[in-house]
């Protein structure tokens, strides 16, 4: 019985560590398009602390299922906190919103990030095949900001995982560190955007 009892407890607190790590961490995944020069976003965030964070921006209680206009409300609330920027380049870009795919507790915000002119090197172009590749970044001169959720729950960690083609490069975002850059890193295999979910981005050129 003893044992049983100590089992017992122990997976107890296995189960609530990894609530607790499950809940305190975030997820973003942003992908360079070589073709259109933007980064494409997909952010998975905690709803009832998306829904606290907007209510502040907008001073009155939001809500993803009844309010008003919420993808609109969503791309204002989110250039003031996240930025994909370049050392060489202090200039900061705009988002271009796609839309949000809500889940039970969590919610996927879909956006692409159009950065400055001056932050992407252009390739030579050398046909006129519009899906040629026609402009480059170097992943060891990104950084990212993501603040996203830090006013209301301070705890919050955003994993994040840039990709270019082949390479991935991981980091993360806190309150104490709001930005990270991604240096060189051993390469490891990644698979490709979560197949399980629709590509928002596909729809759009």
């Amino acid at each position: 019985m003893k044992i049983l009892s100590t089992t017992m407890l122990l997976c107890s607190i296995c189960t609530q560590t990894a609530w607790a790590h499950s809940a305190h961490t975030q997820v973003t995944e942003i992908e360079f398009n070589p073709t259109s020069g933007r980064y494409e976003v997909a952010m998975k965030v905690d709803v009832a602390a998306l829904e606290d964070s907007v209510s502040i921006h907008t001073g009155q209680r939001f809500r993803l299922e009844s309010s008003k206009y919420v993808d609109i409300t969503l791309a204002a609330w989110i250039p003031e906190r996240f930025q994909v920027e370049c050392i060489r380049s202090s200039a900061r870009g705009t988002v271009r919103w796609i839309g949000h795919e809500l889940k039970l507790h969590t919610v996927w915000l879909y956006f692409e990030y159009v950065p400055s002119a001056d932050s992407i090197a252009r390739l030579p172009e050398t046909t006129n095949t519009a899906a040629e590749p026609v402009r480059a970044i170097d992943l060891n001169d990104v950084t990212v900001e993501n603040k996203c959720l830090l006013d209301v729950r301070p705890e919050i960690i955003h994993f994040i995982q840039l990709r270019d083609g082949q390479s991935v490069r991981q980091g993360h975002c806190s309150r104490r560190q709001p930005r990270t850059s991604f240096p060189q890193q051993q390469p490891v295999f990644r698979p490709g955007r979560d197949s399980s979910r629709p590509d928002p981005f596909a729809r759009f050129p």
